[in-house]
């Protein structure tokens, strides 16, 4: 088994659709059994901004972390799809057992 982790901003876009709704889209039409998204609290990355939820702001630009574990091909088949529609995000896989 395998996980699979991508790292995106909240405000990252795929055409008109929320990155993270066109991931979650993709995932579901290539098979993946199951895919989850995790708001993060505070992080930054390639620009070294720190980024952190806001309270009352209008946009929210935070960390997200989107996480699947299925079978090794599965995954390989998603990754090609992902390449497509998130280009450039830091993705994440590694070997897990799951119990």
């Amino acid at each position: 088994m395998q996980r699979l982790t991508i790292f995106i901003r909240s405000t990252d876009v795929s055409g008109r659709s929320p990155l993270d709704s066109a991931i979650i889209r993709c995932a579901r039409q290539s098979g993946l059994r199951g895919m989850t998204v995790i708001p993060c609290v505070e992080g930054f990355g390639r620009a070294r901004t720190v980024r952190r939820p806001r309270w009352f702001t209008v946009v929210q630009d935070h960390p997200l972390m989107l996480v699947a574990v299925d079978t090794a091909d599965r995954i390989a088949g998603f990754r090609t799809a992902l390449d497509r529609i998130a280009p450039g995000s830091l993705v994440v896989v590694d070997e897990v057992t799951a119990v």
